[in-house]
């Protein structure tokens, strides 16, 4: 087990109702849409461990997808003024930056995005060859309620995106292990020790437009930290949320609620 953990989160998105609502999106400038901390440098070299070891399960590339993935790292490369040293986009994005990646193309206008490829080294419960190649709708089909309450929405807000004008949400999750790779099928369980330890999980996801492809780029920067390092006031609030935390693993199947 790795034990990667930052002196704080990204960001604490229990702290604000409306972000916690989903799809609870905000916008933010071309300069804010890469985001390293203190963990970058062990959390970059525990993604190319991972992909020496386990290539197949953490970098999926459908062919209609190539010419985005090179326009994702291009514009990496802008940012950070970096010349492209290989052949291989995403293992080379894996060294660049610690957001995993995502690549969303919809077939036609206005249509369901679909994940054409992926770097995903750092999973929160799910597996990218159970994935890949299908539509939002279906990928989140395990998340009670997303196709009846948001998933027109969107699929309407990632179709819209625009190169200039990225945008963010975050999320939260409670583990009993700070393990950053951690996949789970679909009907898999991921049961939570109410008796801890735990270590709070936030997920700082972005969405941007790549201008040429037409593709959308999903960036998920991961932070983990204990939950006995959390502030005392952002502690007192999650524990504030335990009915509907004890609500939310029951439906999606853990075997316990978190933090008594």
């Amino acid at each position: 087990m790795h034990e990667i953990c930052q002196a704080r989160l990204s960001s604490y998105p229990w702290m604000n109702e409306r972000r916690r609502a989903l799809p609870g999106t905000s916008a933010i400038t071309p300069k804010q849409w890469l985001w390293r901390d203190e963990c970058f440098a062990v959390q970059t070299a525990y993604k190319t461990q991972l992909i020496a070891s386990r290539r197949a399960d953490v970098i999926a590339l459908l062919p209609r997808s190539a010419a985005a993935a090179r326009e994702l790292l291009d514009m990496v490369n802008a940012v950070l003024k970096i010349t492209p040293q290989g052949e291989d986009p995403l293992e080379e994005l894996a060294g660049l930056t610690q957001e995993d990646w995502v690549i969303l193309q919809s077939p036609d206008a206005g249509s369901d995005p679909v994940m054409t490829a992926a770097l995903l080294c750092f999973p929160a419960s799910w597996t990218l060859a159970q994935k890949i190649g299908q539509p939002l709708t279906r990928i989140h089909a395990p998340v009670p309620g997303y196709e009846a309450q948001i998933s027109t929405r969107v699929a309407r807000m990632i179709n819209g995106l625009k190169p200039d004008r990225p945008i963010m949400r975050a999320n939260f999750l409670i583990y009993d292990t700070p393990e950053l790779f951690h996949p789970l099928r679909e009907g898999e369980h991921r049961p939570v020790d109410a008796q801890g330890p735990h270590w709070v999980r936030v997920e700082r996801q972005t969405l941007r437009a790549l201008p040429i492809t037409g593709a959308a780029a999903f960036g998920i920067h991961t932070s983990i930290v204990p939950a006995s390092a959390l502030p005392q006031t952002e502690y007192a609030a999650l524990k504030a949320l335990r009915p509907q935390l004890t609500r939310h693993a029951a439906a999606n199947g853990r075997l316990s609620a978190p933090l008594n």
